[in-house]
């Protein structure tokens, strides 16, 4: 089974946004990409709404256990961006194969 993991939020500080986003597009993608099971990711920003989270990102994982593993776990958070994360969610999803509609 493959499930879509999806993360949204906002980033509370405009001074180190920038900095947050390269961390996050460079060190937390590849250390999450390394852990086993995690197969791809696709960040995302907001356009045109004024209400809507800035961020999300698509993980794509072979199951549900990928997030229980110890691997995970060893670096699952946000690191020193902890206080400036908001509006944080999570949500995952299952694959609905062709013909299972």
């Amino acid at each position: 089974m493959s499930v879509l993991y999806v993360v949204r939020c906002n980033f509370n500080d405009p001074e180190t946004e920038e900095e947050w986003n390269k961390w996050y597009s460079t060190w937390k993608r590849d250390a999450l990409l390394g852990v086993p099971g995690f197969r791809n990711v696709k960040r995302w920003r907001a356009v045109g709404l004024d209400k809507a989270v800035k961020y999300m990102a698509t993980w794509e994982i072979d199951s549900l256990e990928v997030l229980q593993s110890e691997e995970y776990k060893a670096i699952w958070g946000w690191g020193k961006w902890r206080d400036n994360i908001t509006d944080w969610t999570r949500t995952l999803y299952e694959e609905i194969p062709p013909g299972e509609e």
